[in-house]
Protein backbone atom coordinates (compact mmCIF):
# COMPACT_ATOMS: atom_id res chain seq x y z
CA UNK A 1 0.00 0.00 0.00
CA UNK A 2 1.29 3.57 -0.96
CA UNK A 3 1.80 5.77 1.89
CA UNK A 4 1.84 9.78 2.28
CA UNK A 5 5.36 10.92 0.90
CA UNK A 6 4.89 14.46 1.11
CA UNK A 7 5.84 16.54 3.75
CA UNK A 8 2.84 18.06 4.82
CA UNK A 9 -0.72 16.10 5.73
CA UNK A 10 -3.32 15.70 3.29
CA UNK A 11 -5.63 18.91 3.84
CA UNK A 12 -9.39 17.02 4.14
CA UNK A 13 -12.68 18.07 3.61
CA UNK A 14 -15.77 16.38 5.40
CA UNK A 15 -18.68 16.69 3.79
CA UNK A 16 -21.83 14.66 5.74
CA UNK A 17 -25.01 16.00 7.45
CA UNK A 18 -25.14 13.06 9.99
CA UNK A 19 -23.11 15.04 12.52
CA UNK A 20 -22.53 12.06 14.69
CA UNK A 21 -20.94 10.03 11.82
CA UNK A 22 -19.08 13.55 10.19
CA UNK A 23 -17.64 13.64 13.71
CA UNK A 24 -16.59 10.29 14.24
CA UNK A 25 -14.95 10.37 10.85
CA UNK A 26 -13.21 13.25 11.75
CA UNK A 27 -12.01 11.80 15.34
CA UNK A 28 -11.25 8.76 13.18
CA UNK A 29 -8.97 10.77 10.52
CA UNK A 30 -7.20 12.79 13.37
CA UNK A 31 -5.52 9.73 15.07
CA UNK A 32 -3.39 9.48 12.03
CA UNK A 33 -2.05 13.49 12.06
CA UNK A 34 1.00 12.46 9.59
CA UNK A 35 -1.31 11.62 6.73
CA UNK A 36 -4.52 12.92 7.15
CA UNK A 37 -5.74 16.96 8.47
CA UNK A 38 -9.22 17.89 8.93
CA UNK A 39 -9.06 21.18 7.34
CA UNK A 40 -13.13 21.71 7.49
CA UNK A 41 -16.38 20.43 7.82
CA UNK A 42 -19.62 20.68 6.06
CA UNK A 43 -23.43 19.81 6.15
CA UNK A 44 -24.72 21.09 3.13
CA UNK A 45 -24.47 21.40 -0.69
CA UNK A 46 -23.74 25.43 -0.32
CA UNK A 47 -21.54 25.20 2.67
CA UNK A 48 -19.67 22.63 1.01
CA UNK A 49 -18.76 24.61 -2.11
CA UNK A 50 -17.44 27.61 -0.58
CA UNK A 51 -16.03 25.99 1.97
CA UNK A 52 -13.82 23.72 -0.37
CA UNK A 53 -12.15 26.64 -1.97
CA UNK A 54 -11.41 28.67 1.20
CA UNK A 55 -9.52 25.71 3.01
CA UNK A 56 -7.95 24.54 -0.10
CA UNK A 57 -8.97 20.75 0.05
CA UNK A 58 -6.44 18.22 -1.37
CA UNK A 59 -9.38 15.25 -0.91
CA UNK A 60 -13.01 15.78 -0.12
CA UNK A 61 -15.04 12.80 1.48
CA UNK A 62 -18.43 13.24 0.41
CA UNK A 63 -21.76 11.80 1.32
CA UNK A 64 -24.15 10.93 -1.19
CA UNK A 65 -27.21 12.24 0.47
CA UNK A 66 -27.32 15.97 1.36
CA UNK A 67 -29.97 17.34 2.85
CA UNK A 68 -30.55 19.79 0.09
CA UNK A 69 -29.42 17.88 -2.54
CA UNK A 70 -27.56 14.81 -4.16
CA UNK A 71 -24.01 14.95 -3.15
CA UNK A 72 -23.24 13.44 -6.76
CA UNK A 73 -24.75 16.91 -8.09
CA UNK A 74 -22.35 18.95 -6.61
CA UNK A 75 -19.27 17.20 -7.66
CA UNK A 76 -18.63 19.42 -10.59
CA UNK A 77 -18.87 22.45 -8.48
CA UNK A 78 -16.37 21.06 -6.09
CA UNK A 79 -13.57 20.59 -8.89
CA UNK A 80 -14.20 23.95 -10.02
CA UNK A 81 -13.49 25.17 -6.81
CA UNK A 82 -10.57 23.16 -6.31
CA UNK A 83 -9.77 21.71 -9.62
CA UNK A 84 -6.79 19.25 -8.13
CA UNK A 85 -8.97 17.68 -5.15
CA UNK A 86 -9.64 14.08 -4.66
CA UNK A 87 -13.46 13.43 -4.55
CA UNK A 88 -13.69 10.13 -2.54
CA UNK A 89 -18.17 9.41 -2.07
CA UNK A 90 -19.25 8.05 1.21
CA UNK A 91 -22.40 5.70 0.92
CA UNK A 92 -24.63 3.89 2.88
CA UNK A 93 -24.66 1.46 -0.24
CA UNK A 94 -24.10 1.68 -3.45
CA UNK A 95 -26.34 1.35 -6.12
CA UNK A 96 -25.38 1.07 -10.07
CA UNK A 97 -26.78 4.24 -10.89
CA UNK A 98 -25.47 6.04 -8.00
CA UNK A 99 -22.02 4.67 -8.61
CA UNK A 100 -22.09 5.40 -12.59
CA UNK A 101 -23.04 8.95 -11.83
CA UNK A 102 -20.13 9.68 -9.35
CA UNK A 103 -17.53 8.40 -11.48
CA UNK A 104 -18.88 9.96 -14.25
CA UNK A 105 -18.78 13.40 -12.91
CA UNK A 106 -15.15 13.20 -11.58
CA UNK A 107 -15.18 11.18 -8.08
CA UNK A 108 -12.39 8.84 -7.91
CA UNK A 109 -14.02 6.43 -5.48
CA UNK A 110 -17.00 5.22 -3.63
CA UNK A 111 -16.83 3.68 -0.39
CA UNK A 112 -19.49 2.47 1.72
CA UNK A 113 -19.62 3.52 5.16
CA UNK A 114 -19.08 -0.38 6.67
CA UNK A 115 -15.76 0.11 6.14
CA UNK A 116 -12.78 -0.74 9.09
CA UNK A 117 -10.54 2.21 9.49
CA UNK A 118 -7.58 0.06 8.43
CA UNK A 119 -9.58 -0.20 5.32
CA UNK A 120 -10.65 3.51 4.97
CA UNK A 121 -6.54 4.51 5.77
CA UNK A 122 -5.60 2.52 3.30
CA UNK A 123 -8.64 3.54 0.69
CA UNK A 124 -8.15 7.59 1.06
CA UNK A 125 -4.05 7.10 0.50
CA UNK A 126 -4.77 5.12 -2.20
CA UNK A 127 -7.30 7.78 -3.83
CA UNK A 128 -4.48 10.65 -3.21
CA UNK A 129 -1.68 8.03 -4.86
CA UNK A 130 -3.44 8.33 -8.19
CA UNK A 131 -5.66 5.00 -7.90
CA UNK A 132 -9.49 5.09 -7.99
CA UNK A 133 -10.50 2.98 -4.91
CA UNK A 134 -14.08 1.42 -4.40
CA UNK A 135 -15.60 -0.95 -2.01
CA UNK A 136 -16.35 -4.54 -3.83
CA UNK A 137 -19.90 -4.05 -3.39
CA UNK A 138 -19.91 -0.82 -5.53
CA UNK A 139 -17.47 -2.27 -8.14
CA UNK A 140 -20.08 -5.12 -8.50
CA UNK A 141 -23.23 -2.73 -8.54
CA UNK A 142 -21.37 -0.60 -11.32
CA UNK A 143 -21.00 -3.13 -13.40
CA UNK A 144 -24.25 -5.05 -13.41
CA UNK A 145 -25.34 -1.29 -14.45
CA UNK A 146 -22.77 -0.66 -16.93
CA UNK A 147 -24.29 -4.24 -17.90
CA UNK A 148 -27.45 -3.77 -18.26
CA UNK A 149 -26.38 -0.71 -20.61
CA UNK A 150 -25.02 -3.07 -22.76
CA UNK A 151 -27.92 -5.06 -22.60
CA UNK A 152 -26.32 -8.37 -20.91
CA UNK A 153 -26.61 -9.38 -17.24
CA UNK A 154 -24.30 -11.06 -15.95
CA UNK A 155 -21.02 -9.81 -14.20
CA UNK A 156 -18.86 -12.39 -16.15
CA UNK A 157 -19.43 -10.56 -19.58
CA UNK A 158 -17.00 -7.98 -18.12
CA UNK A 159 -14.16 -10.70 -18.13
CA UNK A 160 -15.85 -12.09 -21.20
CA UNK A 161 -15.72 -8.27 -22.96
CA UNK A 162 -11.87 -7.29 -21.68
CA UNK A 163 -10.62 -10.68 -23.60
CA UNK A 164 -11.92 -9.68 -26.70
CA UNK A 165 -9.11 -6.97 -26.96
CA UNK A 166 -5.53 -7.40 -28.33
CA UNK A 167 -2.54 -7.16 -26.35
CA UNK A 168 -1.84 -3.75 -26.50
CA UNK A 169 -5.74 -2.86 -25.91
CA UNK A 170 -5.35 -5.56 -23.11
CA UNK A 171 -2.03 -3.72 -21.88
CA UNK A 172 -3.43 -0.16 -21.93
CA UNK A 173 -6.89 -1.65 -19.88
CA UNK A 174 -4.47 -3.01 -16.88
CA UNK A 175 -2.32 0.71 -17.03
CA UNK A 176 -5.62 2.39 -16.48
CA UNK A 177 -6.63 0.16 -13.91
CA UNK A 178 -3.66 1.09 -12.16
CA UNK A 179 -4.06 4.43 -12.11
CA UNK A 180 -1.40 5.23 -14.62
CA UNK A 181 -1.58 8.42 -16.89
CA UNK A 182 -1.05 8.59 -20.74
CA UNK A 183 2.27 9.52 -20.55
CA UNK A 184 3.39 6.47 -18.23
CA UNK A 185 1.31 4.18 -20.13
CA UNK A 186 2.68 5.55 -23.30
CA UNK A 187 6.52 5.08 -21.60
CA UNK A 188 5.54 1.45 -20.40
CA UNK A 189 4.02 0.27 -23.66
CA UNK A 190 6.79 1.84 -26.08
CA UNK A 191 4.22 3.80 -27.54
CA UNK A 192 3.28 7.47 -28.55
CA UNK A 193 0.90 9.10 -26.17
CA UNK A 194 -1.28 10.07 -29.14
CA UNK A 195 -1.69 6.38 -29.88
CA UNK A 196 -2.40 5.74 -26.40
CA UNK A 197 -5.18 7.96 -26.58
CA UNK A 198 -6.67 6.64 -29.83
CA UNK A 199 -6.47 3.30 -28.52
CA UNK A 200 -8.06 4.34 -25.08
CA UNK A 201 -10.86 6.44 -27.25
CA UNK A 202 -11.58 2.89 -29.09
CA UNK A 203 -11.72 1.14 -25.74
CA UNK A 204 -14.33 3.74 -24.28
CA UNK A 205 -16.41 3.40 -27.04
CA UNK A 206 -16.46 -0.66 -27.55
CA UNK A 207 -17.41 -1.05 -24.34
CA UNK A 208 -19.90 1.93 -24.16
CA UNK A 209 -17.95 3.95 -21.46
CA UNK A 210 -17.29 7.42 -20.95
CA UNK A 211 -14.07 7.95 -18.82
CA UNK A 212 -10.86 6.17 -18.14
CA UNK A 213 -12.19 6.14 -14.29
CA UNK A 214 -15.20 3.93 -15.46
CA UNK A 215 -12.70 1.62 -17.65
CA UNK A 216 -11.17 1.11 -14.35
CA UNK A 217 -13.83 -0.06 -12.19
CA UNK A 218 -15.13 -2.05 -14.79
CA UNK A 219 -11.54 -3.71 -15.43
CA UNK A 220 -11.55 -4.28 -11.89
CA UNK A 221 -14.94 -6.22 -11.83
CA UNK A 222 -12.90 -8.91 -14.06
CA UNK A 223 -9.63 -9.57 -11.88
CA UNK A 224 -10.46 -12.81 -10.43
CA UNK A 225 -11.17 -14.26 -13.99
CA UNK A 226 -9.15 -11.92 -16.36
CA UNK A 227 -6.23 -11.10 -14.55
CA UNK A 228 -6.35 -7.57 -14.50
Amino acid sequence: MSKNTASTPYRVLAIDDHTMFRQALVSLLETRPATFRVVGEARDSCEAVLLARDVGAELILLDVSLPDCSGIDIIESLHDAVPNAKIVMLSGSGDGQSVYDAISRGAVGYLTKNLGAQQLFDQLESAMNGYIVFTPDSVTQFTRHVLSQQGVHSTDSAATALATFDALDTEIIRLVAEGRTNVEIAQETHVSTHTVKVHLTAILAALKLENRTQLAVYAKSSTRTSGY
